[in-house]
């Protein structure tokens, strides 16, 4: 693997691909690698990851309560 290579990557609009990429950070995390992670070409945080994932869950319970 290339220095700058990503190794894993996700469709930011598809909730179950951000919660399977979530858990494999936290895998590396726990396994004591370094991790980065990229919207885009801009480095974010994992807090940013859970926040799109927050707002994804809440945008369905919403809608789960409007029907």
């Amino acid at each position: 693997m290339k220095n700058g290579d990503y190794i894993l990557t996700c469709n930011r609009i598809n909730i179950d691909e951000l919660l399977e990429m979530k858990k494999t950070i936290g895998l590396l995390l726990n396994a004591g690698a370094a991790v980065h992670i990229f919207e885009g070409d801009r480095e974010v945080s994992v807090e940013f990851l859970d926040n799109v994932i927050e707002s994804y869950m809440d945008a369905e319970r919403f809608l789960e309560e409007i029907d």
